[in-house]
């Protein structure tokens, strides 16, 4: 039997492909020439990276559907983006 998404997790999806995508990848490529080679998503849309004790900003995702994390994560690995979800 096929699961059907919930209004929520198309949303999700949605936003996945019409913003979220490409401004992903935008700040993975930015990231990587600088070295950096993995960023964290708050539930906020706010991206961040380790330095020393602490945490530097370096994005924003407007309207991150953190509630979907599991949905995200399933269209990131398709894009060959390893993510996983802690907390």
């Amino acid at each position: 039997m096929q699961h059907e998404k919930s209004e929520e997790e198309c949303k999700a999806v949605v936003w996945y492909q019409m913003e979220g995508q490409e401004r992903i990848q935008n700040l993975k490529v930015k990231l990587e020439k600088t070295g950096i080679r993995q960023f964290s998503i708050s539930p906020e849309g706010v991206c961040c990276v380790p330095e020393g004790k602490y945490f530097r900003r370096v994005g924003m995702l407007r309207a991150f559907p953190a509630h979907e994390t599991k949905i995200l994560i399933q269209y990131l690995h398709k894009d060959h983006i390893h993510a996983v979800k802690k907390g």
